[in-house]
């Protein structure tokens, strides 16, 4: 009786020490479900079975956590796209290198450059494309001393160009034309004109847009200190400033001191349609015209077709013309949000 109580004994505490075991092991079994990524974003991506959608899903989790490693899971030029995002969200100038092109790299690395201000971000661009980089900056910020520090003379020229006609439309000083290219050359003008921000504010900017896409015809002998000169003409409603300009710009001023507070409504389709006559800066012109209609008409759909930069660029003019924040929140990157936000009065 007592050798069958002690072996009851040793059997209960037997299946007390396996339950005890059985019950262990559950409990780690729970734990490690809990950490299997079954139902993680990632997994979820993985799991859709359209290329497309999966992209964007791929896209959408890298952009919100800042994890560059996931834009190698997107299929073909939208992972440059992804880099490009998650580089400008983490001001990280080593991801913007695989952004794919060049002109993709170059403006993620100019992004970063403005919103950190410092033109040290954009000597990783090397020689070709870094004085581009500079005069942005330079423009940014009003400095003529940034210009200073390109090495190549022509951008260098281009950067105070640009800076000063940026100003002279800011402050309608004609002090600032003076210190403006007056070259002829149409590649030096495309130059300043591409990298000023100034030149399309005010009201009916569609005619300054029309004024600077003419002066890209063959018959014309027009230079960015022609074109200063007309901003402030128009501006001011002062003819006098066309007496500033070469013989061959000063019908075009003072076509623009008639027309500037004209209130018919302008045909930007003509424009376009003009634009084709324009040759190798046939592109540039579409630009400004697509840029004045959008401003002219807060048509955000238009400033959507546009590169990351310059659709930026569209969505803040158009909130400062109309001193409207509403516009700011097109813009998905947070330093450009602010940037654009500090605008509104």
């Amino acid at each position: 009786m007592r050798a069958s109580r002690g072996q009851n004994s040793s059997d209960s505490a037997r299946k007390l020490k396996l339950y005890g075991a059985i019950t262990a092991l559950f409990v780690l079994l729970a734990i490690a479900v809990t950490l299997l990524p079954r139902g993680s974003a990632l997994q979820q991506c993985s799991s859709i079975i359209l290329g497309q959608s999966r992209d964007s899903c791929f896209y959408s989790l890298a952009t919100s956590t800042q994890n560059q490693s996931l834009c190698a899971l997107i299929a073909g030029s939208s992972s440059g796209a992804c880099y490009s995002s998650v580089a400008e969200s983490t001001l990280s100038p080593s991801t913007c290198q695989m952004a794919g092109s060049n002109q993709s790299v170059s403006e993620c690395i100019t992004f970063i450059a403005q919103a950190t201000n410092n033109t040290l971000v954009c000597s990783s661009l090397g020689p070709t494309h870094m004085d581009g980089c500079v005069t942005s900056l330079a423009v940014r910020s009003g400095s003529l001393s940034t210009c200073a520090t390109e090495s190549n003379d022509s951008d260098r020229q281009v950067c105070v160009s640009v800076v000063n006609l940026d100003l002279a439309s800011a402050t309608l000083h004609p002090a600032y034309c003076m210190q403006v290219s007056n070259s002829s050359d149409k590649a030096t003008l495309a130059a300043i004109l591409n990298q000023t921000r100034g030149l399309l504010s005010g009201n009916n900017s569609s005619v300054l847009s029309s004024i600077s896409s003419l002066a890209f015809l063959p018959n014309q002998n027009y230079s960015a200190r022609d074109i200063c000169y007309t901003i402030l003409a128009a501006r001011t409603s002062n003819s006098a400033f066309c007496g500033n300009e070469s013989a061959s710009a000063q019908g075009l001023c003072t076509y623009a001191v008639r027309n500037y507070t004209n209130s018919t409504p302008t045909s930007y389709s003509q424009l376009l349609s003009n634009c084709g006559q324009f040759m190798q800066y046939r592109g540039m012109c579409t630009q400004y015209v697509l840029l004045a209609e959008a401003i002219n008409t807060k048509n955000v759909s238009i400033c959507a077709g546009f590169q990351s930069s310059f659709a930026i660029q569209c969505y803040s003019s158009i909130a400062a013309r109309y001193n409207n924040a509403t516009f700011c929140g097109y813009i998905r990157n947070s330093t450009a949000n602010n940037a654009c936000l500090l605008q509104i009065k």
